[in-house]
């Protein structure tokens, strides 16, 4: 054989293999939700934290959880990898009140969705159920329900007060400011199958919101979520 035609044989057997060891984009296979609030107020002109919560929540989307991959399907491989489903969780601590409360809300119906690549809760505001709370007298029991949006802190607390899950509000809250939201998107490969690697992308959202229209500076721990998502940009887990 000539070297010109052994060298188009051995391009052609190149090209065959490329196209027999393609990756399968089985699309967004899980969105993660974590609200980091703080609640300030401003008495004396002096600013001071006074309480803080945190929601989050870990879904499996997509049409593609049932696809098995070396005897897992996909929705165990994301379990494996990311931790449970989680419905929606907002745990508070509110201590410096004359009467104050921590616990954990469960929310009642599961529900993320993506806007502008953005996860957020849905619906808002949602029904929440009081699932543990500190045994304070005063207080309103395990299992009460009230409607929550986690993006408002004011008017959380205000539903708090309301439904005697917390005693009276502390002075000079003021007014919710405007959310601050990071989302990266993740490839994540799933395994692989003879010659196929399997993949899908996980959209992880951060938010950081307070009642001081963005002049508050967060303490370090509110941003967990966003500093590892921004760290991790293009990042590409790989299963062994």
């Amino acid at each position: 054989m000539k070297p010109a035609k052994v060298l188009i044989a051995i391009l052609l057997l190149m090209a065959a293999r490329e196209a027999r060891a393609g990756v399968v984009d089985l699309g967004v296979v899980a969105e993660q939700l974590t609200i980091n609030g703080l609640i300030f107020d401003n008495l004396g002109g002096v600013q001071h934290q006074q309480e803080n919560y945190t929601y989050n929540a870990q879904l499996f989307v997509g049409a593609n959880l049932n696809v098995v991959i070396n005897g897992q399907t996909v929705a165990e491989i994301l379990a494996d990898d990311l931790g449970y489903e989680n419905g929606g969780n907002l745990a508070f601590n509110f201590p410096p009140l004359p009467v104050g409360n921590a616990g954990n809300f469960e929310q009642n119906t599961a529900g993320l969705v993506l806007v502008g690549g953005n996860v957020e809760v849905s619906p808002n505001p949602t029904l929440f159920t009081l699932s543990s709370s500190l045994d304070a007298p005063l207080l309103a029991p395990v299992g009460t329900e009230v409607s929550l949006n986690p993006l408002d802190p004011v008017g959380l607390m205000t539903a708090f007060a309301n439904a005697n899950i917390i005693g009276a509000l502390p002075g000079g809250l003021g007014v919710s400011g405007s959310p601050l939201t990071t989302t990266v998107t993740i490839v994540m490969d799933l395994g692989s199958v003879g010659s196929t690697e399997y993949q899908g992308e996980l959209i992880e959202t951060g938010v950081q919101v307070d009642n001081t229209s963005g002049s508050a500076v967060p303490e370090p721990a509110s941003w967990s979520l966003i500093a590892f998502g921004a760290a991790v940009v293009g990042w590409r887990r790989r299963r062994q």
